[in-house]
């Protein structure tokens, strides 16, 4: 999945997930990191209360 590392919660963004070095980029990067994140809580089984 994109922006996921191989440890498990782990996310890249920014200058990490490119050899290019620029502010949009970057924003872009993190953008993207944000939504998978949001996919994976998503997907978690959340314990009922």
């Amino acid at each position: 999945m994109f922006q996921k590392t191989n440890i498990s919660g782990v996310f890249c963004a920014g200058d990490a997930t490119t050899p290019f070095r620029s502010v949009p980029l970057a924003m872009a990067a993190g953008n993207i990191a944000g939504a998978m994140i949001n996919m994976e809580l998503i997907k978690e089984d959340l314990p009922e209360v």
